[in-house]
């Protein structure tokens, strides 16, 4: 199972392609977060850029090299099961989750304490929720990945349009100040705790699916 962890890796980290991939989403996201000085430098990449972009990335880049090198062909030689191989994108997917948002935590320790953007209250729901978003973000592309193989990218850049034309429709036409305002201070542990649990099943359902896909998937 580590060995697929690893594969997945080191197919966006050795690759070049896939590394100038890397570092160009986690500069924009950077950029923002420095360069935005107010709570839209962190809104951004908590709800949309993290969740939507730069969480499926590793599965988007992996798929598409695993197709060029017929993968699936080479792992019926390998001591490992179909439900492993599953899991450990799974696993590895939400290992990335949880290192976004370490990344994102940097920003809003920046803009608690040096920009005065934001409370610590404030930027702990936003952790959170771009946590469960981008949680949320892996059990749908994650699953159309594994379904679809490469023509899951549809998906992602559905969802991705979906999210960018919200937030400036919301943005442009809205009181999206008011709105985020409203969002920031909503204490509602119960809601918060039920979106994590809604995120969680989701995650399970999805594993689930694409576990029992992947075991009957005919491999020639």
């Amino acid at each position: 199972m580590t060995g697929v962890m690893t594969k997945d890796l080191c197919q966006n980290l050795l690759i070049r392609k896939n590394r100038l991939s890397l570092i160009l989403n986690f500069s924009v996201c950077v950029l923002s977060m420095l360069l935005m000085k107010n709570v839209y430098g962190l809104v951004l990449p908590a709800f949309v850029y993290i969740p939507f972009i730069i969480s499926p990335s590793l599965l988007q880049m992996s798929s598409e090299r695993d197709r060029i090198s017929h993968y699936d062909k080479s792992q019926l030689a390998m001591p490992v099961t179909k439900r492993e191989i599953i899991f450990a994108k799974y696993s590895l997917g939400v290992l990335y989750c949880l290192f976004n948002t370490a990344v994102l935590f940097v920003g809003i320790f920046i803009h608690t304490y040096i920009y005065h953007s934001i409370t610590i209250t404030q930027g702990l729901y936003m952790g959170g929720a771009c946590l469960l978003l981008s949680l949320l973000s892996v059990a749908i592309n994650y699953l159309s990945y594994i379904v679809l193989g490469d023509k899951g990218i549809f998906v992602t850049v559905g969802i991705i349009s979906i999210m960018l034309i919200s937030y400036f429709w919301n943005f442009s036409f809205l009181n999206f100040d008011r709105m985020l305002e409203t969002l920031l201070n909503l204490n509602d542990y119960t809601l918060f705790s039920l979106g994590g649990l809604g995120v969680i099943a989701a995650l399970f359902l999805s594993y689930v699916c694409a576990t029992v896909y992947y075991s009957k998937k005919e491999i020639s």
